[in-house]
């Protein structure tokens, strides 16, 4: 378990202070990017603050201070020097999700009451409509060369005087984020400067990071904008972003990076694929009995076998990566273990968007598998009824434009209602064991948490994912009984039968029955065909059984 150590990151109250402090990197290379042929773009840390400090003059000089700007296309060096300039001129950031549809991207830009937008290729005909009712004042190109662009005002900024830092303050609004709920519409999440930083530092005073990190998460996700980039970037990290999952593995591999931050799915998907990568290369029994010789070496408190973990990896396509740190939802203690003894240390946190996003984290010196860490050191928390509150500086301003909603999120007292259920143990280490609305309540009163269950059928081998709900049943419409929608894994079941697949998921399904009292126990199993939809986040969204 180790004892827990903040290392010593410094704090920053404004975006224009963050970003004359990555200035100071100079030459160092920052952010890097593979595109669809595997050609690779970098981009210094100096470049990154000179064009953000040139975008920053130009929206200072036109006065834009306080505007609400959108930035929205795939991750790129571009998207992120956007924001960074938006931020740094003391005008508000709106990224936008650019998985949604066309309508709610549109929407998304009105309810925050954008003037203005930089959009990447693929948007710029969402956007449009908006332009041409003159609900944008300006539509610029994310990238390119002709007419006016994110690049042109980057170059123009550079040759001028507007003084920059003044105004700014620690509460002053440099953000609106979206959730990604998996139940309900998205909120507007009104951040400020110190939100998001506070977030930022302390994400590597738990975590130091100081590897070369690949971040496949959204930047328009604050998981993946403010702990994978932002606070990297603290330390002068480099990092390589992917704007297209159908590259992810190729990007990363290619990237020779040591960590990855990723979402439990991204994962999962990893370590599928580097078991596939062992079996196809004939290591399967050799990698199986390695691990059960490192589960005997950590009984006892001795060093696995390293050189023969880099071969591993090696030859299943991972290469350096030896730390997954992971946000957005839980990892089942079975994986887990499983990646620790092939030698990756899984750093698991926690977080919520209107806590800037994070809340706590597993540390490199005090890590508990299946906790989702130590609370982070500018955060308070306590527990109304297992329901998880939390009082500090990463908690956001409010809703935007929502005083109403804004209430109800929050107690009599000001602490924020995550909807999250939990523990802490004598450890101060912070266990989550559910959303309080995803509870199924039984006709006697006995409350089932979904995800706990969904934590013990994920881990089956015929399993790809799993979503545990309520049906009503039996004598009664409150009669409500545990089922479990379940789309195979489609390698597994290959030449399987559905009466065949489902005779196969009934018998684990008992098994883990047999070790749960009644009213938890799945009594009904739907097999799905296609995957379940998802949030930006990579999460299942409930209700989409």
């Amino acid at each position: 378990m180790g004892k827990l150590k903040l290392y010593d990151i410094p704090y920053f109250d404004t975006f224009f202070q963050y970003v004359t402090h990555l200035s100071k990197y100079g030459d160092k290379v920052g952010i890097c990017q593979y595109d669809r042929k595997g050609n690779l773009t970098a981009h210094t840390y100096g470049e990154l603050a000179a064009d953000a400090l040139g975008l920053a003059r130009v929206l200072r000089a036109r006065g834009l201070e306080g505007a609400h700007i959108a930035v929205a296309g795939e991750n790129s060096y571009e998207w992120l020097a956007a924001l960074l300039g938006i931020t740094s001129a003391g005008a508000v950031a709106v990224p936008i999700d650019i998985e949604q549809s066309d309508d709610t991207i549109r929407t998304m830009l009105r309810r925050a009451d954008t003037v203005s937008a930089f959009a990447s290729d693929t948007l710029l005909p969402i956007c449009a409509p908006l332009a041409e009712d003159g609900t944008l004042q300006k539509l610029l190109p994310l990238k390119g060369t002709e007419g006016e662009t994110l690049r042109t005002l980057c170059d123009e900024g550079k040759n001028m005087d507007t003084p920059l830092g003044e105004n700014l303050a620690a509460d002053t609004d440099a953000a609106i984020f979206f959730t990604s709920g998996t139940t309900s519409a998205a909120k507007p999440v009104l951040l400020s400067h110190k939100n998001m930083l506070v977030s930022a530092t302390e994400s590597v005073r738990l975590a130091l990071a100081t590897q070369e990190a690949f971040v496949p998460l959204p930047l328009y996700h604050a998981f993946g904008l403010d702990n994978a980039v932002l606070g990297n970037m603290i330390n002068g990290v480099k990092l390589t972003l992917c704007g297209d999952l159908k590259t992810m593995l190729r990007d990363m591999q290619l990237s020779g990076a040591a960590t990855l931050v990723a979402v439990p799915l991204m994962v999962e998907a990893i370590y599928s694929g580097l078991m596939k990568g062992v079996e196809d290369a004939g290591m399967g029994d050799a990698v199986r009995k390695l691990m059960s010789i490192n589960r005997f070496l950590g009984v006892f408190g001795l060093s696995f076998k390293k050189d023969r973990l880099l071969e591993i990896k090696e030859k299943a396509g991972l290469g350096n990566l030896n730390e997954f740190v992971i946000g957005g939802a839980h990892v089942g203690k079975e994986l887990s273990d499983n990646l620790k003894l092939l030698g990756i240390t899984l750093l698991q946190g926690y977080g919520i968007t209107e806590c800037s996003p994070l809340i706590s984290s597993n540390s490199l010196t005090s890590c508990q598998m299946g906790s989702v860490g130590h609370l982070v050191p500018s955060a308070k928390i306590k527990f109304d009824d297992g329901e998880i509150l939390i009082k500090g500086t990463n908690v956001m301003k409010g809703y935007y434009n929502d005083p109403e909603l804004t209430a109800e999120a929050f107690d009599a007292d000001g602490w924020f209602r995550t909807g999250d259920l939990g523990y802490m143990d004598g450890s101060g280490f912070l266990y989550i064991t559910g959303r309080k609305k995803n509870l199924i309540v039984c006709k006697n009163g006995n409350k089932v948490s979904p995800e706990m269950l969904e934590a013990l059928i994920a881990p089956l081998p015929l399993v790809k994912e799993v979503l545990v709900s309520g049906t009503t049943g039996g004598d009664s419409t409150d009669d409500v009984k545990v089922a479990a929608s379940i789309c195979p894994d489609p390698e597994a079941t290959a030449g399987m039968s559905s009466l065949e697949l489902l005779e196969h998921l009934q018998r684990d399904i008992d098994g883990i029955n047999k070790n749960l009292p009644s009213y938890q126990q799945i009594r009904m199993i739907n097999i799905r065909q296609k995957e379940f939809e998802k949030t930006a986040s990579r999460k299942i969204k409930r209700g989409s059984v």
